[in-house]
């Protein structure tokens, strides 16, 4: 690229040294075809960074989701979310960390408290899901944050609790949930079991569809929307897919998600099925 330009200013010098001697009508091809050189170079930088990203490819995006969350390793599928926009732990600590002291780091006494901290944060996880479930993940999170900052201070007189130490505690909760769940697992098939996805049904939307799509949106579902950084009228398209989830042969489950295009990119509508 650097080399491109290098020679381009070369010849754009050369051009106007030479400009007395050329027609105006030579001059105007020669400066329109610099022109298209230099918008043809962007354009197909930009593309080849889109088409780099692995977000762009919804097929990736839905399989990776549909993954993580038949093993119940929830934090990492929120990543192929809209919250995972900007990244999980920016959305969370914008939405609901941000009247909390902001750390890059914890103390070495915070250290030692997060392990009792998180520890008994954890054990209250089952209840939250069975009083949300993660995919009401706006009242999931603001609940959460609200018992830990409880839990928290029961156990640091005099102190606020920080955002990294809730979200810590977010993290260390939701990876717990799921190791029980690998360990009910290896105990029901005897450390002998794997967790696999059917090919998905997809189903894409027409433009009509979209549109109704959009419009059919509560305004709670506009409202959790766009607390991601994205808007519901800028969704572009939308496809549904269905997979099974498969254990050792066996069908357990299935998991539906819909996916909205908003911009080159693509993620999992995590209002669509809640609000």
């Amino acid at each position: 690229m650097k080399y491109f330009f290098d020679n381009l200013s070369v010849t754009i010098k050369e051009w106007f040294q030479g400009a007395k001697e050329i027609s105006l009508k030579k001059k105007l091809i020669a400066l329109a075809a610099i022109i298209l050189a230099i918008i043809l170079v962007i354009t197909g930088t930009s593309i080849s960074k889109v088409k780099k990203n692995p977000m762009a490819n919804p097929d990736y995006v839905a399989q990776n989701y549909a993954q993580n969350y038949a093993e119940r390793k929830y934090y990492q599928a929120f990543e192929y979310s809209i919250i995972g926009k900007d990244g999980v732990d920016n959305y969370i600590k914008e939405n609901y960390l941000s009247d909390y002291d902001s750390k890059n780091e914890l103390s070495e006494k915070e250290h030692y408290d997060a392990i009792n901290i998180c520890t008994t944060l954890s054990k209250e996880l089952s209840s939250f899901m069975s009083t949300y479930g993660i995919g009401n993940y706006d009242s999931f999170f603001g609940a959460y944050v609200e018992t830990a900052k409880n839990i928290v201070e029961g156990y640091i007189d005099d102190a606020e609790p920080s955002d990294l130490l809730i979200l810590e505690c977010i993290k260390y909760s939701l990876d717990n949930y799921s190791k029980e769940y690998v360990e009910t697992l290896n105990k029901r098939y005897n450390n002998n079991y794997s967790i696999t996805l059917s090919e998905p049904e997809i189903k894409e939307f027409t433009e009509d569809e979209v549109q109704l799509y959009i419009e059919n949106k509560s305004d709670l579902a506009n409202t959790v929307f766009m607390k991601s950084g994205m808007k519901p009228n800028k969704i572009k398209a939308v496809k549904k897919y269905s997979y099974n989830v498969i254990i050792n042969d066996q069908a357990e489950s299935t998991i539906t998600e819909y996916l909205v295009k908003i911009g080159p990119y693509w993620y999992v509508d995590l209002t669509s099925l809640v609000y």
